[in-house]
């Protein structure tokens, strides 16, 4: 029987708040390239997520390595970095935490005669393009910083103690008085103040240096790795102590661990960590002290390796609530939601997803990785001895409002404890409330999709995807509302796979993932759009529109509708229509962010967004339906040239009328589908056309040659050319979505690969784990071309 791990969830009343800066200048021509600063940076990141309580989404990365996916989503300028830092003073409030961290080049210049500079040079660090941010520019922003908010920099850079000017030492030797421009180096870290300064305020911030302000840092080769030894022996200290040690002593064994590195000739490399700030701070632990004892937090050891040892057990022990919320926690603690946020490697099972009553929700999911043992692969366990209870055993995991499940608690269960402790006498208040989950299971990781060229030159990788002007790519997608998602109608799709909360991150993650210039989405709830759809793309750079379905024949309810999102950088909004069941909006291009007038002509495009009538038995209201659109887009095509795209989900298969209607442009008088029109709306049979060159996209892959597009073309019907299915549940399979386009105005480039039934029907069907709708999504590469006069 596995072991089980226990998590202890405080109620905390801060909001913790980090920017962490990696520059590995490989593209500078001046600065020596800097490998290592990348992977230091995100071993930052990992210790404020899972050692102090820091959420992901709160922890802002600036790298300025290409192709890396810095949520900042700017390059690490000095105006970018400053802009972000200031965005962090003004989103804090008293008792937040904010966390700066800098690993890249750094230096100092003389500085001009007169200035009340305290080194007698200006410090600054090396940033992104040529630019640079001085040591008086983050004293600005520092001071910028609301009362009573708790900051902490840490610098991994050369001359990085005199950084921030005017700051109170406690180990150190940055403040140069007027007599001495140049301490000694045999100065053993004794508090050096500048004469005649008795104004000097005592700091709110907290300053961790790497080295002194006339002192290069360095950084070597660690078991296999090349790591800068500041940080290197900062982290190792810090999940060796488990964050017990105050800021005096960590970096006074810093200092002796520096002290013991020598170069390459045998010479003790000269660089001193340095600490700045109030002598009541440099008794507080660093960032407040670790919340809980996390898995995976080893860093391998140098210099003294071997002799350091973990701290004492701590047991189970409860929260302690900010004095706001203590009369609510004595009325009951069921009021204090529990997030498992879902980004790591593994997920949780289905008792943590139904337990409504603790106000679970989940954050996007990555790919899965297999079990590592209880010590990590090493021969002394990494977790402090644990908890016996009758024949079990558990281990403290973590200590905080959240938890990311890893990769080591695959196989494993979780057990969250909640307590009250009054907030003055820190004695527990009630009885505690726990939870326990089923086993962790390993993240669902499907195989991306491929985007692939129709014009012979194979498949290129969504992430290399080629683009220019004059080209762009659209994306349909029905995404199956949360209530159609029931359990007796998907009862093969495991309960916790089927709930929304892990629906829409999963669905978030597929969807920026295919990085479309346009989204088609259908069956989007009300309340799922204003609340999750249209601020999460917003973040991505997408403005949206949205249109709530007209009341349902059979139901009378208006529960969801069709949204449409753009890339504000590539198109601008110009105008928005609607019918029954379509949102059709008018777009036009930009280059550069820029509308574009070629000769005076604009370049527009029409979106049409459909999602037709679900139920089979009316088809007269579904061919209606896709009548009343069609007439609609030839009005607008009557008042312009304009190309045009119709995306939905049309309930309708190939060869149905309402297909034939927009693929042939009309309907043969003799088919079927005519026969069921108990009112009559279909008659006269003669105004079933239209005048649109429409083709679906789709049927582009039985227009290729060649040996490498024959399985692309074997997952087309051959009769129609469109796909065998873009929906696959246990009672169904068969094509409803299309991407129609006018072709005479543009060209398909390329092709969203569609999937094989039997890779899907190993979870029996859609949805699943991995695949969290009933339909698939359909995405197509365009180019315009010259359109001919279709008047």
């Amino acid at each position: 029987m596995p072991k089980k791990f226990a998590l202890v969830i405080a109620v905390d009343c801060c909001n913790k708040r980090a920017l962490l800066i990696a520059l590995e200048y490989k593209d500078h021509e001046i600065e020596n390239s800097l490998p290592h600063a990348i992977h230091q940076m995100y071993k930052v990141r990992k210790i404020l997520t899972t050692r102090y309580g820091f959420h992901k989404k709160d922890v802002v990365v600036m790298t300025d390595k290409k192709g890396e996916k810095n949520n900042s989503h700017y390059p690490p300028t000095a105006d970018n970095i400053k802009k972000n830092l200031k965005k962090m003073g003004y989103e804090s409030r008293p008792g937040d935490k904010l966390f700066l961290y800098f690993i890249g080049h750094g230096g100092r210049e003389e500085a001009p005669q007169g200035s009340p500079n305290d080194t007698g040079f200006v410090e600054f660090i090396s940033t992104a393009n040529s630019t640079r941010i001085c040591d008086f520019e983050i004293r600005e922003i520092e001071k910028s910083i609301q009362k009573g908010v708790n900051f902490t920099f840490v610098s991994e850079s050369c001359c990085s103690s005199g950084l921030m000017e005017g700051s109170h030492e406690c180990i150190g030797r940055s403040v140069i008085t007027d007599d001495k421009k140049k301490s000694s180096k045999n100065d053993k870290g004794k508090c050096t103040k500048e004469k005649g300064n008795k104004e000097k305020q005592t700091p709110s911030s907290i300053f961790l240096a790497s080295c002194q302000s006339d002192e290069d840092c360095y950084y070597g080769h660690v078991n296999g790795h090349d790591v800068s030894y500041f940080t290197h022996t900062l982290l190792e200290l810090l999940y060796l102590s488990e964050g017990q040690m105050s800021l005096m002593e960590l970096v006074t064994e810093i200092n002796r661990k520096l002290s013991r590195i020598t170069d390459a000739v045998g010479n003790v490399i000269q660089q001193r960590a340095g600490l700045y700030c109030s002598p009541a701070q440099s008794e507080e632990k660093f960032l407040g002290g670790m919340i809980g004892k996390q898995k995976g937090g080893r860093v391998e050891t140098y210099g003294d390796h071997g002799k350091a040892s973990t701290s004492s057990t701590q047991t189970l022990s409860s929260m302690v609530l900010n004095s706001d919320t203590q009369e609510d926690a004595k009325s009951g603690v069921e009021k204090f939601q529990v997030k498992i946020l879902g980004d790591s490697s593994a997920q949780i099972t289905e008792d943590v997803l139904s337990s409504s009553n603790v106000g679970i929700t989940y954050s996007k999911l990555s790919g899965s990785a297999s079990s590592a043992s209880l010590t990590n692969g090493h021969a002394a366990p990494m977790y402090p001895a644990g908890i016996r209870n009758g024949n079990e055993t558990w281990f403290e995991v973590g200590r905080s409002k959240t938890y990311t499940p890893t990769a080591d608690d695959i196989g494993h269960v979780l057990k969250f404890e909640c307590s009250v402790v009054d907030a003055v006498t820190k004695s527990p208040v009630g009885q505690a409330s726990t939870l326990q989950t089923n086993r962790v299971i390993p993240a669902p990781s499907p195989i991306p999709r491929r985007i692939i060229r129709v014009d012979g030159m194979g498949h290129l990788d969504l992430d290399r995807r080629m683009t220019s002007s004059g080209t762009f790519t659209a994306l349909s997608y029905n995404v199956l509302s949360e209530t159609c998602a029931s359990n007796d109608l998907y009862s093969y799709c495991p309960p916790w796979a089927l709930s929304w909360p892990y629906r829409r991150q999963n669905l978030l993650r597929e969807i920026i993932d295919y990085a479309a210039d346009i989204i088609c989405l259908q069956e989007v709830q009300n309340d799922h759009y204003d609340e999750f759809f249209a601020p999460e793309l917003d973040k991505h750079g997408y403005h949206s529109l949205f249109k709530r379905k007209t009341t349902e024949v059979s139901s009378g309810n208006t529960i969801d509708g069709c949204a449409t999102f753009f890339r504000r950088d590539k198109f601008s909004h110009v105008k928005k229509y609607e019918d029954n069941v379509a949102l059709i909006v008018v777009l036009e291009t930009k280059v550069n962010n820029q509308l574009v007038d070629n000769l005076g002509k604009r370049q527009l495009l029409c979106v049409a967004n459909t999602h037709v009538h679900v139920q089979q038995d009316l088809k007269d209201v579904k061919l209606w339906q896709v009548h009343t659109l069609l007439k609609g887009l030839e009005k607008i095509a009557t008042s312009a040239d304009i190309p045009m795209l119709v995306c939905g989900d049309f309930n309708s298969v190939p060869g149905s009328a309402p297909h034939a209607l927009l693929a042939m442009g009309k309907v043969d008088p003799s088919h079927p589908d005519l026969t069921v029109d108990p009112l009559n709306i279909l008659r006269p049979h003669s105004k079933l056309v239209h005048q649109l060159p429409l083709v679906s996209a789709y049927s582009s892959f039985a227009r290729t040659a060649g040996l490498a597009f024959e399985q692309h073309k074997r997952r087309l019907d051959g009769g129609t050319n469109e796909p065998l299915f873009t929906s696959v549940t246990r009672d169904f399979v068969g094509t409803l979505d299309y991407i129609f386009y006018t072709a005479d105005s543009l060209v398909v480039e390329s092709l969203l690969e569609l999937l094989d039934e039997e890779s899907l029907r190993k979870d029996t069907a859609l949805p699943s784990p991995g695949w969290s709708s009933d339909h698939i999504a359909l995405l197509a590469e365009f180019r315009c071309c010259k359109n001919k006069s279709r008047h």
